[in-house]
């Protein structure tokens, strides 16, 4: 039975099966600086809002599930050095985050020093939302497993767009295809997706999916995969069905 994710940050998933966080705690901060009067006391003058943090807590019992690796991938994703894509069970995306700070507790301790009960503590704070991935992708319980894993192919996919490998981003260079508007948001993935298409016209089959997984990870050749006639069309049905079936909405807070 798959994994039912509570909560997705880049390609890390917090579920049962993984690390379940038992608190949820979510800030935000407001700027009230204050201005010096002469000869009065000092006034307050409002300038927007200030930052955006999450802190996640839970337990993990490695014996029982999710096993010794959890806090380390989580450590992964922190060392990515990019932000990372955030989104709940049901789908929907919260935007792009970095991780401030991951701490671990170890208690019950077996004879060999490995603990038996870690308490963990992961603090994110907010960097902005992310162009491509505001969207609401439903509320319905039964289906939040399948709606979760599709918001995480599509973030996964805008997140190496976003924020490309330094290989990638020259691979695309030199290809002469922009990645970014005249505004700096990324451009529409099919958009992109087309103008791989166009570069690659000439190529075989085989060279066209290589060309794909390059440039735009596993995740977008395989689905192109399903569809062996047309390689870019498979890709392109990929996101264009994800996107006919959701509403579009900036990614919010909460």
């Amino acid at each position: 039975m798959a994994n039912s994710v509570m909560l997705g940050l880049g390609d890390y998933r917090f579920s049962l099966e993984t690390a379940a966080y038992q608190q949820f705690q979510q800030s935000t901060s407001y700027l009230w600086p204050e201005q010096q009067r002469f000869g009065r006391e000092t006034s307050l003058q409002y300038l927007g809002q200030g930052s955006k943090e999450i802190t996640l807590s839970g337990v993990i019992y490695p014996e029982y599930r999710g096993g010794f690796t959890q806090l380390r991938d989580m450590e992964n994703e922190a060392l990515k050095g990019v932000p990372l894509l955030l989104f709940t069970g049901t789908g929907k995306v919260l935007g792009l985050w970095v991780v401030l700070s991951i701490s671990e507790t170890g208690s019950i301790f077996r004879k060999n020093g490995a603990a038996r009960k870690i308490e963990f503590n992961l603090k994110l704070k907010y960097y902005g939302p992310s162009q491509q991935t505001s969207v609401n992708l439903g509320n319905d319980s039964n289906t939040a497993s399948s709606v979760a894993n599709s918001s995480a192919a599509i973030a996964s996919v805008i997140n190496r767009l976003e924020f490309p490998p330094a290989t990638v981003e020259r691979a695309f260079r030199s290809l002469g295809i922009r990645l970014y508007q005249a505004n700096g948001s990324l451009r529409p993935v099919t958009d992109i997706i087309t103008d791989i298409q166009s570069v690659a016209t000439d190529f075989d089959a085989s060279s066209q999916l290589s060309l794909m997984r390059d440039l735009l990870g596993d995740e977008v050749a395989n689905r192109a995969a399903t569809n062996p006639s047309d390689l870019f069309q498979g890709a392109q049905s990929f996101f264009d069905n994800a996107q006919s079936s959701v509403s579009a909405q900036l990614g919010e807070f909460f």
